[in-house]
């Protein structure tokens, strides 16, 4: 949990407790235990101390996007092969081309941006039913905050009922009194 802290100050407090915590536990028991101890606040808290999220706060912590976009160079593109620098360029022109084509906003079969997540109606009713039950969840949380407002079919199922199977109706039922 230590890569987690969203702050130097936590991460600091949490690895004070962390090494505190397993020392204590460990003395006069386990000599394995302290010669870890003593490796990971050298290698990991002294001279390699820049691994823990808030360090860089709204930026991801992995390169899983690039790493994908790698991969669909090397399997669309260059099939995985080396090439000359002169064909390369070629390849890489004609990649861009067909990402720049694919995403057009005027093609019939446009890949659009997301500008915004999409958000399903079971999470959205999950989340305003723990709004009103008070439980944790992100979207529930942005709900109590008023950053964002749920659809009126979020709100028609009872607190602790799960949806029905299908589609919600759109329709009124026929000859009620609306």
């Amino acid at each position: 949990m230590l890569q987690l802290c969203n702050s130097s100050t936590t991460f600091k407090l949490a690895t004070a407790l962390f090494m505190k915590k397993w020392k204590m536990n460990s003395k006069q028991k386990n000599q394995s235990i302290l010669g870890f101890l003593n490796y990971f606040d050298y290698e990991w808290l002294t001279l390699n101390d820049g691994w823990y999220e808030g360090l860089q706060l709204n930026t991801p912590s992995t390169n899983n996007a690039l790493e994908a976009t790698n991969r669909t160079i090397k399997d669309d593109g260059t099939f995985r092969e080396r090439h000359v620098l002169s064909r390369f360029l070629a390849i890489s022109s004609n990649i861009i081309y067909n990402w720049s084509t694919e995403r057009d906003s005027l093609s019939v079969n446009a890949k659009l941006f997301a500008i915004e997540p999409t958000i399903s109606l079971e999470l959205w009713t999950s989340s305003y039913q723990w709004a009103q039950s008070r439980k944790e969840h992100i979207v529930g949380i942005a709900i109590r905050l008023k950053c964002c407002k749920p659809p009126p079919a979020a709100k028609t199922v009872p607190i602790g009922q799960k949806r029905k199977r299908g589609r919600p109706a759109k329709a009124k039922a026929a000859l009620l009194i609306q």
